[in-house]
């Protein structure tokens, strides 16, 4: 069993796919193809895959309500919705806080949200 990338804890999923004692999501192998390459550009953050062991890099997922260019690292201009996501660029795992899941409106909503960056990025 693989541990979760935010609280190390073995990775005990919910009825949800969420982390039963931190409450973040680990999404294997979501991010593939343009969304992959998306993630290798941005900076490197402390977590690493649960997966294969590489560094996480972060990825800015805008929410709904934003159609426009991505930013990264700019906590005070992230639109309404948007939230941070670290994936990993070997692999495509993707991994998001429970903090940042409830900044883009539960599970469902990231994803989506995901979705609309994979097709941008393509």
């Amino acid at each position: 069993m693989r541990p979760c990338p935010g609280c190390r804890a073995e990775h005990h999923k919910d009825a949800s796919g969420r982390c039963a004692r931190c409450g973040g999501a680990w999404l294997p192998g979501l991010a593939d193809g343009p969304l992959r390459r998306l993630v290798g550009k941005g900076p490197l953050t402390s977590l690493n895959c649960p997966d294969c062991g590489g560094a996480l890099k972060s990825l800015d997922v805008p929410g709904p309500v934003y159609e426009g260019d991505l930013f990264w690292g700019l906590e005070t201009a992230r639109p309404a919705g948007t939230c941070v996501a670290e994936g990993c660029p070997r692999c495509g795992g993707v991994w998001a806080d429970a903090e940042n899941l409830q900044r883009a409106g539960a599970l469902p909503a990231f994803l989506a949200s995901l979705e609309r960056v994979r097709r941008g990025a393509s």
